[in-house]
């Protein structure tokens, strides 16, 4: 005797998603030792091209513009990675732990790379209380 049970399909509701591919996020991280570096995705699509580097006041969102005639450009290497001590210190004086990474996208109606600032998984918090005392 057969214990199978005929379920229609109908019933099936819950559709599992197939994950993000990873590799066509774009995103910039701003490391400890100074390291501004684009992804390899985000540095193709900037590769060689010169770009001006703007943040928020509160550091969350950044800015990658190709063509600023006015303000200083960062020219984008092969590797897409160079040390820019002034955003390392910009960060650290508006406490974003680091490394940070922005993930990034275009921003059309803009015309430049926005980037907005995501939560740092390094960061754990323990539900502890700085002052409290182990028993």
């Amino acid at each position: 005797m057969s214990n199978e049970v005929f379920i229609s399909k109908d019933q099936f509701t819950f559709i599992v998603q197939p994950p993000v591919n990873r590799q066509n996020i774009k995103t910039v991280t701003v490391y400890v030792d100074e390291r501004f570096t684009l992804n390899a995705k985000l540095t193709e699509e900037i590769n060689g091209k010169s770009i001006c580097v703007r943040f928020t006041p509160d550091a969350r969102h950044l800015c990658l513009e190709e063509s600023d005639p006015v303000h200083a450009t960062y020219k984008v290497s092969k590797n897409g990675s160079r040390k820019i001590k002034q955003i390392k210190e910009f960060l650290v004086k508006n406490k974003i732990a680091l490394p940070a990474k922005y993930n990034v996208f275009f921003n059309e109606k803009e015309n430049f790379w926005q980037g907005d600032l995501i939560p740092n998984p390094t960061i754990q918090n323990t539900g502890r209380r700085k002052d409290s005392k182990k028993n």
